[in-house]
């Protein structure tokens, strides 16, 4: 037998024939508010968007966590020093950007947050030897 809900009919059977979808059966009842199943729907619905904006493949970083950079641009201060990629993710300071957060063992800078551009543009990788403590 079919619930009547108003003046529509609630089709349930193919609801009740998934034991995936068992939980939704809290939700969707005789008694169940039509406007809270809606609301339901539609953030199962987006929960897979927000899942795969997260795991952007277009925003994955060149280097990794602990590993050591080079900085190869003559043009710049930081020229032929070495940093440790320290973080890589976004910053609020920066409008939810991504940015590389390095440290420079051997070297005193005021600025350790850069942009990807930047970093992987003006660097490369380079022995951990070199990142240590001298």
């Amino acid at each position: 037998m079919e619930p009547i809900a108003g003046d529509e009919v609630l089709f349930l059977r193919h609801i009740y024939a998934s034991k995936a979808l068992q939980p939704l059966l809290a939700l969707v009842s005789c008694e169940a508010d039509e406007e809270q199943y809606m609301r339901f729907s539609i953030y199962m619905m987006l929960l897979p968007s927000i899942f795969i904006a997260s795991c952007d493949p277009f925003n994955s970083p060149k280097y990794a966590v602990d590993q050591c950079i080079r900085m190869i641009n003559p043009d710049d201060s930081l020229y032929d020093k070495y940093a440790i990629v320290v973080d890589y993710g976004t910053s609020l300071r920066y409008d939810n950007k991504h940015t590389y957060r390095l440290d420079f063992p051997n070297h005193r800078t005021e600025t350790t947050i850069f942009r990807p551009d930047f970093i992987e543009r003006n660097s490369v990788l380079a022995d951990r030897k070199y990142c240590l403590l001298e």
